[in-house]
């Protein structure tokens, strides 16, 4: 059983999962606010990560010292109320985020109804973060990709 801790960062707001006593592992969870950007650094305090569900957003993230990650979920308002694709393109790239799941990556899919999920793993001390693009045809959700992003 884990438990879910709200907290404020340096990078911004994020969670972090934690075992409620009888647990084995320890985890971070980056949220998303509409017409916001939140980051955190994933350490080695932990040995997953999940961010929140992508429907419009995009993620980005990038290898720092000692096997860390900064990472970061973004979601930026285009004129038109939806998000903005070459926005929030603009501010990963601005701040550094070399490796990207960009909400044209995921979003087209489906008729345009595709989402995407954001998760990492330590392994030996390493952190892999991997992408998963997901529509819905006949019925049943679909996986129409996984990639490691780092």
């Amino acid at each position: 059983m884990l438990g879910l801790f709200a907290g404020w960062n340096a990078g911004g707001h994020s969670y972090e999962v934690v075992p409620d006593g009888a647990g084995a592992a320890q985890g971070y969870f980056l949220p998303w606010k509409e017409d916001s950007g939140y980051s955190t650094v994933l350490g080695g305090q932990a040995q997953f990560f999940m961010n929140a569900m992508m429907d419009g957003c995009s993620f980005g993230c990038v290898a720092g010292p000692n096997n860390s990650v900064r990472v970061a979920h973004h979601n930026i308002q285009g004129a038109d109320g939806g998000s903005d694709h070459q926005a929030m393109t603009g501010t990963l790239s601005a701040f550094g985020y070399q490796h990207t799941f960009k909400r044209n990556d995921y979003r087209t899919l489906g008729n345009g109804q595709g989402f995407g999920f954001v998760t990492g793993v330590r392994v030996g001390g390493t952190w892999r973060i991997y992408a998963q693009a997901v529509y819905f045809a006949q019925g049943r959700e679909r996986i129409a990709s996984c990639r490691r992003l780092l």
